[in-house]
């Protein structure tokens, strides 16, 4: 097994299924027009915004364009081969028992991308920066640039449910009765109202 950081990639949103309608990604982007096609929870991510997309509830990443949110997952991924992770404990902390079926993910995406589960992160292509197979994987997605992941950066994490996000600092940017949280809470609403309908 010799997958890429791209084919890992493409296993993730596989498995993640943002097109479905019902995964937060696909209402993210009726309701508010920001993708997330990894699922990654806001922690103030490069480019990110929190969107909420029920009152009170956690807060997703959100960027402008499925690029960006493409290049969420890789970094999220870079984060974590920093931390010495195999795929397999990346994937136990990106969508955790609590609220994935964790072992049918592994599976999955360890046969979907290439890649052993006990394979530490920074020895798949493509990790540790430079170029990668690019579009290769499951989704058959045009490839985007590697820049690599700056030496000493503080990146937040935002992987699924492996950290809970900061929600003070989000509070302060959707805000508890600002107009920014109420317009992000009216548009879920309505958004749940259209989805039952």
């Amino acid at each position: 097994m010799a997958g890429t950081i791209e084919d890992l990639v493409q296993a993730i949103i596989r498995q993640e299924d943002p097109q479905n309608p019902r995964a937060a990604h696909a209402r993210m982007v009726a309701g508010f027009g920001k993708y997330n096609p990894g699922h990654l929870m806001y922690a103030g991510q490069t480019g990110a915004v929190p969107v909420s997309l029920y009152a009170g509830g956690r807060a997703w990443a959100g960027w402008n364009s499925w690029e960006e949110g493409v290049q969420g997952i890789r970094n999220q991924i870079r984060r974590d081969a920093k931390r010495g992770l195999n795929l397999e404990q990346f994937i136990n902390k990106y969508a955790p028992a609590s609220e994935n079926p964790t072992s049918a993910y592994v599976g999955n995406v360890e046969a979907w991308a290439g890649i052993d589960r006990r394979t530490p992160l920074v020895q798949i292509g493509g990790v540790l920066g430079g170029s990668s197979s690019g579009g290769s994987g499951p989704g058959n997605l045009p490839g985007y640039g590697d820049p690599g992941w700056p030496e000493g950066s503080d990146e937040p994490d935002g992987s699924g449910g492996g950290g809970e996000p900061d929600l003070g600092y989000t509070e302060q940017i959707t805000g508890e009765g600002s107009e920014l949280g109420a317009a992000m809470a009216i548009g879920a609403g309505l958004l749940v109202l259209a989805l039952i309908a």
